[in-house]
């Protein structure tokens, strides 16, 4: 089990850099890879494998996915209510990825509770001028 933890640690890690050349292929391989690695050890309700589920995520907006981005957000925010505390940090962080993406689709209904639950987390934990809360703000016309 070790072995295949570090594994998903590994290919996790490279996610963002590959995102960063902007080869969605491979991104999506070590998201996919990272995520049945940390299924494989964890199972389902386990903190890393919702954080494999909101890279994912992250991956299929990245390739103009966002309806498979907004199912995936959801499976992780899923998971994170069971094993996280609602008001946890990376909970918020889901809650905000989520939100800003519904909000540019248009569906501000949806997006702002999601962002507002987002916001009263996150304004507590990082620095005011961090381009997440910054996005979220403005997305919800709130002042700076």
């Amino acid at each position: 089990d070790q072995r295949v933890l570090v594994e998903a640690a590994s290919a996790a890690k490279k996610i963002t850099p590959t995102l960063r050349k902007r080869d969605y292929a491979m991104a999506f391989q070590h998201a996919m890879d990272a995520m049945t690695r940390y299924r494989k050890v964890w199972g389902e309700e386990h903190p890393d494998t919702a954080m494999a589920y909101r890279n994912l995520a992250i991956v299929f907006l990245a390739r103009g996915n966002s309806e498979a981005a907004q199912q995936t957000f959801e499976q992780a925010l899923a998971i994170q209510r069971k094993v996280l505390a609602p008001r946890h940090p990376l909970t918020a962080m889901t809650h905000a990825r989520l939100g800003l993406l519904l909000a540019e689709r248009g569906e501000q209904a949806r997006a702002r509770p999601e962002l507002e639950q987002a916001l009263a987390v996150l304004a507590d934990v990082l620095a005011p001028d961090h381009t997440l809360l910054l996005s979220i703000r403005k997305s919800l016309n709130v002042p700076d």
